[in-house]
């Protein structure tokens, strides 16, 4: 009896244990599961473009105005121009990236110099095709194609593939879908990266 006892006492703490188990194993659905943060459609405008932004956050996704990005600095991380130029055309760089005589109030006052945080995103060519990007779902495929930055990513052409890193150490990926126009034009990228 003192042994069926024992026996009824493990047999029942096997059960609470297998019990408790269970219990923190909760339904997933809700939860993200994917290890990077993707955007399949950032439209960014070019710096007399008047309808579509040219600053955008990856953090968050959003595009912002030259006046609204200003209140949002910490949070820029890339900025689209256009500059004519063999090897330039429209182009991708950021707040830290120096870029004068493009963002400019009467000629001589550089806007983004009055901005208290102007953080650098830097960029590097790839090899990778869009096909390639389209089918990037690790962190590590991303981060292997990180070489040397530079401050820009110029002559964006559709289907060019770049890698990036941002001043908070993220690494992503960037694809251009399209590009149109000048000054006034914009690009359509595509970005996979970390999370944050």
């Amino acid at each position: 009896s003192n042994l069926m006892n024992r026996k009824l006492l493990s047999i029942a703490a096997a059960i609470a244990v297998s019990a408790f188990a269970f219990v923190s194993c909760g339904d997933d659905d809700d939860e993200d599961n994917s290890l990077i943060l993707s955007y399949s459609n950032i439209k960014l405008g070019a710096q007399t473009n008047a309808t579509v932004g040219g600053f955008v956050s990856l953090k968050t996704g959003t595009v912002y105005t030259l006046a609204q990005a200003k209140d949002h600095a910490a949070d820029i991380d890339m900025l689209c121009f256009y500059e004519a130029g063999s090897g330039k055309n429209m182009m991708l760089a950021s707040p830290g990236a120096n870029i004068t005589r493009i963002f400019v109030e009467s000629d001589t006052v550089e806007i983004i110099d009055s901005w208290t945080v102007k953080d650098t995103t830097w960029y590097a060519e790839t090899t990778m095709t869009a096909a390639r990007f389209d089918a990037v779902v690790s962190p590590d495929s991303i981060i292997a194609q990180y070489t040397t930055g530079y401050r820009k990513a110029k002559d964006l052409q559709a289907g060019d593939v770049f890698a990036f890193k941002t001043q908070d150490q993220k690494y992503g990926l960037f694809k251009v879908v399209s590009t149109s126009g000048e000054e006034a034009g914009e690009v359509q990228i595509a970005v996979k990266m970390d999370k944050y």
